[in-house]
């Protein structure tokens, strides 16, 4: 996004926009004309985050309260929500002892990838023609492929990195399957990753690793770029972004998705949210 590019009156929702990248997020979309809504579990950094932004650029932003791995609070959330031109599907984490969500799934996968896919679905009517809905992706999704199965179900012993893996692949398969199923209606989805970033969700969710190279990463307004970019109208439906480029999304051959797979993982997350679980999904 160029700095003449503007969205005013543009109504912006980015989730998790209280910390790191979703906070610059926030700000650019902000510092470029448009009403922000930040929607966070702390609703107090919220708060924090919410008044420097307004401080430091005068547009009109907001703070709505939003658990994501919650289909509950999604659902009320978007009961509640105007009409809306971009959505930042950037809320996620990394948890280092195995945890489930309110709904009965591994939390990353219900944080980072279910959370937007239930979001996406319940402001569906309220995305207006062109919309852009964009998914804070993770180069992590290089590392594995989707099995729809080990996602629903507890499958040996549970490895943080490799949930979190797991959970960003599943993001991006079902970003690319909104960006054919919003299609029709005028409307983009696509994911980006933001690189590797020094973020504070970062040094939380893999502190040694963050210790090693922590210093010398770029900050978050590097890692919220392309996806202000994005946001901005550039760019196309699809794909996975990194610098203002469309990125492959496989690096080896043993992690691409089949179609069948694909769809899978997209019927299984319908049943999920119809049905909040009682009836299996995968």
């Amino acid at each position: 996004m160029r700095p003449d590019d503007r969205l005013d009156g543009q109504r912006c929702i980015v989730t998790g926009g209280s910390l790191g990248i979703g906070a610059a997020i926030a700000r650019g979309l902000a510092a470029r004309g448009a009403q922000v809504i930040i929607a966070c579990r702390d609703v107090v950094r919220g708060e924090r985050t919410r008044a420097a932004i307004a401080a430091s650029t005068g547009a009109r932003v907001t703070v709505e309260r939003l658990d994501v791995s919650r289909l509950d609070e999604i659902d009320a959330f978007a009961a509640a929500a105007g009409p809306v031109d971009v959505l930042v599907n950037n809320a996620g984490a990394s948890f280092p002892e195995p945890r489930r969500s309110a709904d009965g799934l591994e939390l990353s996968f219900a944080t980072n990838a279910l959370g937007g896919f239930a979001l996406v679905r319940a402001l569906r009517p309220k995305l207006r023609p062109g919309a852009r809905v964009i998914h804070v992706g993770s180069i992590a999704q290089y590392l594995v492929r989707l099995r729809t199965d080990e996602l629903f179900r507890d499958r040996g012993r549970y490895r943080h990195e490799l949930a979190y893996a797991r959970s960003k692949r599943a993001q991006f398969e079902l970003s690319e399957r909104w960006a054919a199923e919003l299609a029709p209606d005028g409307i983009r989805s696509a994911c980006v990753h933001p690189g590797l970033v020094s973020t504070p969700g970062a040094a939380s969710a893999f502190p040694r690793y963050h210790r090693l190279v922590g210093r010398l990463l770029p900050d978050p307004s590097r890692g919220a770029a392309t996806a202000l970019w994005l946001a901005g109208g550039a760019g196309a439906s699809g794909g996975l972004w990194f610098a203002n480029a469309r990125q492959p999304a496989d690096l080896l051959p043993w992690t691409r998705t089949p179609a069948e797979e694909r769809e899978r993982l997209w019927r299984a997350c319908e049943r999920w949210v119809e049905t909040r679980g009682r009836d299996g999904a995968a």
